[in-house]
């Protein structure tokens, strides 16, 4: 028997979801990938995933409403827990994607992100985060998504919702899915 949600019209396969969250933000300035699109390069941080990348959606620029303090040694070592956390989210989608059932990651969702950019400054806008797997062949992998400014954090799980088949009018401050999800 399956549950009513976690169905997709597109699939007999149920969409898996995990999320795992960095609760101080990220050193954003070697967080963003460079360039958009599928032609993106990872930035050092999300280093760790370049054997994943085609199953990536990076996601920047977006904005969630409501550590360091600029010195150097701290911001270095902020950037090595920040590459240790990436480094840890590549081991948990490196092994769904070796289970067994084969396709596993193709058919989830693991959310990777925070809801703050910056721990110190608790800066709001242009969030940190890493969408994996393909939600069966609803989501578009393997590439830099630039939101548009002020795009709400919540927009992006307005889209995950609909993807897992979960009637989903709003969240939070968003009403609709994150524009070219």
């Amino acid at each position: 028997m399956r549950p009513l949600y976690g169905q997709t019209a597109s699939s007999g396969d149920p969409v898996r979801m995990a999320c795992l969250f960095m609760p101080n933000g990220v050193r954003t300035d070697k967080w963003t990938p460079s360039g958009s699109g599928k032609s993106f390069k990872l930035s050092p941080i999300l280093s760790p995933l370049e054997a994943l990348k085609e199953h990536l959606t990076v996601i920047s620029g977006l904005t969630n409403q409501p550590s360091h303090k600029g010195d150097q040694k701290q911001l270095d070592q902020y950037q090595r827990i920040n590459t240790w956390h990436s480094a840890q989210l590549a081991y948990l989608l490196k092994a769904i994607k070796s289970l067994p059932e084969g396709n596993v990651l193709d058919n989830s969702m693991v959310l990777f992100g925070s809801g703050i950019r910056d721990g110190n400054a608790h800066a709001t806008k242009d969030i940190p985060v890493v969408l994996a797997g393909g939600a069966n062949g609803q989501l578009k992998t393997g590439r830099h998504l630039k939101a548009n400014d002020n795009a709400p954090l919540a927009s992006l799980y307005v889209g995950m919702m609909k993807r897992m088949g979960v009637p989903t009018k709003s969240i939070g401050n968003a009403s609709n899915e994150l524009r070219g999800l």
